[in-house]
């Protein structure tokens, strides 16, 4: 009997802790998705698995250029739409992390000097304080597929 007790206040604790590591793991994204959750709703023309985003704040921003102020998220699979990209998270890294759906007249593309690197910010129109960083081949992968602004423009 104290044997059952035990475990099951050591499985309590231990999911109570898988709980809010996710929810920690998942937190700039949910940032994104207060905005921009939903499914695509059409076809994709082209996918795109794995890939890295960066989700984080803009410098002066809360969050922004602070220690642990920004997520890697490296399993992240890309979908190119008519209207826009759709970004979910592979299984089981998606676990409070809902699709996104990003619409190209909401983006905005910007070189970015957010790390040593060259990479690229896409600024969402309805999030003024929040990155999503994006690396250079990413960028050109998407030219690929879509003429129209804000990829087509030659950032």
């Amino acid at each position: 009997m104290f044997q059952a007790v035990n475990a099951a206040v050591g499985l309590t604790v231990f999911a109570g802790l898988m709980w809010l590591a996710a929810k920690a793991y998942a937190y700039w994204w949910r940032q994104v998705a207060r905005r921009y959750t939903r499914k695509a709703g059409t076809t994709a023309l082209a996918t795109k698995v794995p890939e890295t985003v960066i989700i984080t704040g803009r410098p002066g921003s809360e969050g922004g250029g602070r220690p642990f102020g920004y997520r890697v998220y490296g399993v992240c699979r890309l979908a190119i739409h008519e209207t826009g990209l759709s970004v979910s998270q592979i299984p089981p890294f998606n676990i409070m992390c809902p699709p996104l759906f990003l619409p190209f007249e909401d983006i905005e593309l910007h070189q970015s000097d957010w790390s040593a690197y060259e990479v690229y910010s896409l600024r969402m129109r309805q999030l003024p304080d929040i990155d999503i960083i994006v690396f250079p081949r990413l960028v050109r992968w998407i030219r690929e597929h879509v003429d129209g602004p804000p990829f087509g423009l030659g950032v």
